[in-house]
Parts: structure tokens; C-alpha cells; sequence
């Protein structure tokens, strides 16, 4: 992947691993459990990347906010077991489009498809997280932790 396309792509990658909704929406859409996450990502059939991260009520609405003031379009449905977001996000500077697909039971393990393009680069990657533990008196809530 081009180093100008990684942001963007990246960006997208986050607003998924956080599988955060504009308010509107979140009371449909199941709430992440919290704790610590840890989540592996995969960008276009790539190496693996993991990382584990201290989950709040805060973070999430945190994350909510943010992703509801980047995107012109959020439209969330139920597919079966599945839950799809279609999203238009200004990120860098760039519309970007994208799919997520989003199953699990969000207690102990969530696992997504995305697809996205930004100028004209399509992406792909798969995100598997699972529920660790409780967030420790040293772990703070959004920060990667051990």
C-alpha cells in the first residue's frame, strides 16, 4: 500500500475497531463490553497487526462523537447476525467510502470486514477482537495496554 493512502486507511481501520455509531444509532447497535480488547488487524491479506486496548463507556462515546462529525453518510442495517455500516468519512482531507461487517456478541468476540476506497485505492482488511479482562488500576481507558 502507498504510504499517502495509508492514513485514510488507517483512519478507517480505527473508526472500525471501534466499532463506534453517531448516537442515533446506538441504541440498536450492541455496545462493546469493557475491558481490555485485543485486536488483530489484517490489511489487504497482510501480516497481522495486534494490539490490546483498555475499553470505556467514555472511549466509545468518545469515538461515537467523533465518527458521527467525520461522515456525510453512516447508514446501519441488520443482515442476519450481522450488522453493515455503509459510511461516507471526510479523513485526510478525502471522502472516503466504506463497508463494514460487523458479527459477534460483543461480550467476548467481534469480528469485521472492511472495505474501503480513498482516491481511487481500494482496501481491504479483517479485524478479529476478543475480550480479555477488566481494564487494571494502571490501565487507562483508550490507551494500548500490556
Amino acid at each position: 500500500m502507498h504510504r499517502r493512502h495509508l492514513a485514510p486507511t488507517l483512519a478507517l481501520a480505527a473508526l472500525a475497531t471501534s466499532f463506534a455509531l453517531p448516537p442515533a444509532f446506538a441504541a440498536d447497535f450492541p455496545t462493546r463490553k469493557a475491558g481490555v480488547w485485543e485486536t488483530t488487524m489484517a490489511m489487504n491479506g497482510g501480516a497481522p497487526f495486534t494490539n490490546r486496548m483498555c475499553f470505556s463507556p467514555e472511549v466509545e462515546k468518545k469515538v461515537q462523537e467523533t465518527t458521527a462529525a467525520s461522515c456525510t453518510r453512516y447508514e446501519v442495517r441488520r443482515d442476519g447476525a450481522a450488522w453493515v455500516i455503509d459510511s461516507t468519512c471526510e479523513i485526510g482531507s478525502k471522502p472516503t467510502t466504506g463497508r463494514v461487517t460487523t458479527t459477534g456478541d460483543f461480550t467476548s468476540w467481534i469480528h469485521a470486514e472492511v472495505a474501503s476506497e480513498s482516491g481511487g485505492e481500494k482496501t481491504s482488511m479483517t479485524i478479529d477482537a476478543k475480550w480479555l479482562r477488566a481494564c487494571g488500576p494502571n490501565d487507562k481507558p483508550g490507551a494500548i495496554v500490556k
